[in-house]
């Protein structure tokens, strides 16, 4: 009886840990999608979704600066995904030319 307490817990860590998933995959997702727009940064962006649906994303160098900021406010304005952390400090890929 003593550890009946423990069923209701390990419920919730059950459904914390299937929320971050699905918040995962729905941001990556969304990324996937807005970055297909852009035939340069899809192939050349580097980048990786947190568990809470955070990004963080590196594009190259030489990508023009009106493409990348269309990218990040697509990127910042999607619902699926909670926060943008994005640089333009990758090798240059020369697609951009």
């Amino acid at each position: 009886m003593k550890r009946l307490w423990l069923i209701p817990v390990m419920l919730g860590l059950l459904w914390a840990t299937a929320a971050f998933a699905d918040a995962m995959s729905d941001a990556d997702a969304a990324v996937t999608d807005i970055l297909w727009n852009y035939e340069g940064a899809a192939e050349n962006a580097v980048y990786a979704v947190d568990a809470r649906g955070y990004l963080d994303i590196t594009f190259p160098r030489d990508v023009p600066d009106d493409v990348y900021i269309e990218i990040i406010d697509a990127l910042r304005a999607h619902p699926d995904i909670k926060g943008v952390l994005a640089g333009k400090s990758g090798p240059a890929c020369g697609a951009w030319y």
